[in-house]
Order: C-alpha cells, then structure tokens, then sequence
C-alpha cells in the first residue's frame, strides 16, 4: 500500500517505522538497499519509490524520524522509510551470530533449548527439510516449536539475501533485522523472542552440566566410536588423509601433521567448524573432529569412494562419460555453490580437484581451507577469514590457484568476492567439458593474467554445448558485477537438454 507523506510529518517524527527502532545508523555517505517495493506517494512528490534490491546512497537522516534522504542508482533522490531498507555496509554473517547453532538436529536442538521454563529461549538452524533455508526454533508454554525461515535473493546486481517466516506480505529481511523484529514484536510467532541459546565455537550449545550428567552424557568422549585409519588417500603441507572407518562406516580422516605450528593447528579447527555449519547434498560432509591418543587433530568426513573428479574426467575420458553426466556434475558443484553464497561464503579454492564424487556418481564440493565470509555486498571481510596465513610465509594467501583466480584478485587478493568464485565456476566447467585438461593450456601461470586483461578467453572444448560455452563466457566476463550468480546459474543448466 502507498503511505503518504509530508515535510511537517517528517520532521515531527509523526510517521512511524514498521520497527520500533531501526538497529543500523544510517549515516550521510553510507550506502543501503531496499527490501521490499514500495511505491511512495505524496501532495509535495518527496518520496522515493524504491523496488527491492535497489542501491541507494544516504544523503541525510532525519533525527528522531524514521525517514532517510536518500539517492537510487538512476540519480533521482528522496525520501524512504527506514524500515523498508537494510545497511549494505554492514555484514549479514551467520556464523557470526551466537543464536546461529548452524546444521544440528531437531532432536540436538531440544536438548540445546533448556530450561524449558524460559518462554522466548530460541536459537536459528539450518533447515533440515527445506535446504538452503533456516529454522527458527523457539520454547513456549513449555514446549519448543519450529519455524521455517525462508531464503530469498533480492534483485539487483549485489544478490543479496534476506529472509522471512511469514512471506504473505512479500517482506524479507536481514537475518539480524528478522531476529530484532521478533523480539520487539510476537507478529506471527507464539511468543517474542527473549533469550538466545548461545551456541559455542563447535557450532553447538554448550550446556551446564554437573560432573556426574557429563559422565551420562551421550557426548562424552567415552561413548564416541572407535576410529580406524587404514591407507593413505592423499598428502599435503597440512599432513595426510586416510581412508578410515568410525562407527562402522568408511570416512575419510584429514590428519594434521605433528610438527604444526599454533597457527596452523587454529586454521585446521576453524575448518572444521565450518563443515561442522554446513550441511547440503552437495558438500562433503563432516562428521567429527577428533584428537589422537599422540595429540594430532584428525578432521574425519565422508567417504568419497570415486575420488576427485579431476581423477575421474581424466582416467575414464569420452567412453565412459557422456553428456548427460557432465551436466550432472555442473549441475551438482552450481547446487553446492548456490548454497555456500547463500551463506556469504567464498570458497576460493574450486576446481575440480576439490571436487569428490560419492558412489552414486554425486559431486560434492571439498576442501574449505581457503574459504572466507563476505559482507552481504559480496566484498571480502578478512577478519573472518578461515585460513590465516601460516607463519612459514606460505600463508592461505600464497596458496591461491592462480589459472583458477579471477583477473581482480589476482593482483588484489582483497577483492575475492562470490562473483570470483563464479569466474572459478566457469574454469571448472572447462575442465568438466575437457575431460580434465589443465586451464589454459600452453600459456604460463605467469601470463595468464596479461593475456586475460588484454582480451583472451579459452576456446570451447571440442564437442562442448554451445549454451555450456556461453555460460563459461559469461562467467568470465572481466567486471565481477556483471557475471551471473549461482541462484541464477543453477535453473539456466537444468534448462539445458544434452545433445
């Protein structure tokens, strides 16, 4: 509905915002995106209508107003309400917030929301039946209910992500501003939200319990299953990985090597809690995080019987597989992708050597050392960087692949950004359409980033699709904002029909 507005309203603050209180301040110079469409009018044509995902630059706020003097990407300038925008300065990370437990169970999510007594405790988990999406988990009058929190990507060129419980109204809101609303306001909910479930750096709630219900506890260290390492799957600077077997199942177990310094040892945790957040058919999955009886850390996960898909592309080549199988695999790794940029991360690190394939012939993207979290502009956020460099001098940073690297960060590693992940998609996809060969074949590591600068893209892979190839172009077009997106990537490949 249009809200009509004047100066005198403004200025005496008499309009207000859908929110109590705005939580960002907005100041002149800043810069936000719109939430939702809004068709302002008003007698003297001061407001600004804004559609959503739309970028705007503040000019002025309003003190004691709910109003923002604001400019669109088109010039033109006006007045918004502040309840209808969100800061794009400011980082919607989950990881970051202590109501975020991450991808644990319904049944870990109960033990988790105690006493019962405390209506309001609650705290926010991926979703278990609705993948990509959360769930808001909350006590009331003794009992605990769930609340399917959906995903969307706003318009514009940012994609950026918000959410809602309920979408009837079409309003969807930073993670951060949906958490506030509910508890300022109970809405559609049982009861507001009163108390987070702090979660701890494992991802999970860490309970107070006596000595004596730690010793019963079903975590103890006592009751873990028995780990088995068998042959060696692979080596690296970290250390080796091992086939093994836990509980009766076959895992894979990344061991960290002895000699590790504490930096190193930090990065390896930070790792693994990571897995330990994400959960999706097409990520490897974690399972636990052990420490050997001579104190080496041991990041156990899926097997992946077929092992990498590099491997894979290479060793069974046009006879084995067809077209119908290389479109699975781009599908697959677009899949995973879209779900890691929904969380704001950046894997920096995708080829299809960190790609694993289950028995089922299933991509799964591995190996997050690289991966680091992104403001909800897409722009790198260092300090949550998950792999620091390593005091040897052959830090994160040193490792990056640079045939697989995006052209703006190759000399500024400070731009990584989910749409340089895209540009890596597209170097995947060549690899998958030719059968493993390396990228840019005869050119040096050295030049590749003149050669991209001055024009120069790989010519299609012999017998690729021509929508496959045009895909990979448009992937590595050289200005980041310009590159499609993985929510946008994933339903063009299933439109694709193999030749």
């Amino acid at each position: 509905m249009p809200i009509n507005c004047s100066s005198n309203d403004i200025s005496s603050g008499k309009l207000k915002a859908d929110l109590t209180k705005c939580s960002v301040s907005f100041q002149p110079h800043t810069c936000a995106f719109a939430l939702f469409d809004n068709d302002y009018r008003d007698e003297k044509d001061s407001c600004l209508p804004i559609k959503a995902g739309d970028e705007l630059k503040v000019y002025e706020n309003f003190e004691d107003s709910p109003w923002l003097l604001v400019k669109n990407a088109a010039g033109a300038t006006g007045l918004v309400n502040l309840s209808h925008v969100a800061s794009a300065d400011a980082p919607d990370l989950l990881n970051d917030y202590p109501w975020f437990h991450g991808a644990v169970t319904r049944a870990e999510t109960e033990l988790q929301l105690t006493p019962r007594s405390i209506d309001g405790l609650f705290l926010v988990r991926m979703s278990t039946n609705h993948p990509g999406d959360l769930t808001l988990s909350v006590v009331c009058e003794g009992q605990i209910r769930h609340y399917h929190i959906r995903r969307v990507t706003l318009p514009g060129p940012a994609g950026r992500h918000c959410y809602s419980i309920n979408d009837s109204e079409g309003r969807y809101y930073p993670l951060s501003e949906l958490v506030r609303h509910y508890a300022t306001d109970v809405d559609d909910l049982c009861c507001q939200l009163t108390q987070p479930a702090v979660a701890s750096l494992s991802g999970a709630a860490s309970p107070k319990l006596s000595p004596k219900q730690q010793q019963k506890s079903p975590t103890s260290s006592s009751r873990k299953p028995e780990l088995v390492l068998h042959e060696i799957l692979g080596k690296g600077e970290f250390g080796e990985v091992r086939k093994g077997t836990y509980g009766g199942r076959a895992v894979a177990v990344k061991t960290l090597r002895e000699d590790a310094d504490s930096v190193a040892s930090a990065a390896f945790d930070e790792e693994a809690r990571l897995m330990q957040s994400l959960k999706h058919v097409n990520l490897v999955r974690y399972v636990t995080l052990r420490i050997s009886s001579v104190g080496q850390r041991q990041l156990v996960t899926e097997f992946m019987s077929l092992g990498s898909l590099l491997n894979y592309l290479r060793s069974r080549g046009q006879s084995v597989i067809g077209a119908d199988d290389q479109l699975r695999f781009a599908i697959d790794v677009a899949k995973g992708m879209d779900y890691l940029a929904g969380l704001n991360l950046v894997h920096r690190d995708l080829a299809a050597r960190n790609v694993l394939l289950d028995q089922n012939c299933t991509a799964k993207i591995a190996d997050f050392g690289l991966t680091i979290s992104c403001s909800n502009s897409g722009k790198q956020v260092e300090k949550h960087q998950t792999a620091p460099k390593k005091s040897s001098g052959s830090g994160a940073v040193d490792r990056i692949p640079l045939k697989w690297t995006a052209p703006e960060c190759i000399k500024d590693r400070s731009r990584f950004s989910l749409k340089s992940d895209v540009w890596s998609y597209g170097i995947l996809l060549w690899e998958i359409y030719s059968f493993g060969r390396l990228p840019y074949p005869r050119i040096s590591t050295d030049q590749v980033h003149a050669r991209l600068m001055s024009g120069y893209r790989m010519e299609s892979p012999d017998k690729c699709p021509a929508d496959i190839y045009g895909l990979m172009l448009d992937c590595w077009l050289l200005q980041p904002i310009l590159r499609p997106s993985f929510y946008e990537i994933t339903p063009r490949l299933v439109r694709i029909r193999s030749p």
